[in-house]
């Protein structure tokens, strides 16, 4: 999908006093890790809240299987991605 680029600090790209678009699929995908629930007001449900589940005696399969609800509330599908996705089980 193509829409606004964002950079590494999540701000908007400005090219010559315009927006800068371009593929957007793993900035969405990397937007929906790193929210928690409530923060899109229009899928208040997505959110897979991962720095409070990281913090928590959990593993990686509940962190991937909580990834792939959430992705999948977004219409992504996890099989296609997940080779891209990398994961650090490092408490926050």
């Amino acid at each position: 999908m193509i829409d606004i680029s964002q950079n590494e600090d999540y701000d908007i790209e400005i090219l010559s006093g315009d927006f800068r678009l371009g593929e957007s699929t793993l900035q969405e995908v990397d937007n929906i890790l790193i929210s928690m629930q409530g923060n899109f007001k229009s899928a208040p449900m997505i959110g897979p809240n991962l720095q409070q589940l990281l913090n928590s005696s959990v593993n990686e399969r509940e962190v991937r299987s909580r990834v792939k609800i959430h992705l999948s509330l977004d219409k992504k599908d996890y099989e296609e991605i997940k080779s891209l996705i990398h994961f650090n089980m490092k408490k926050l």
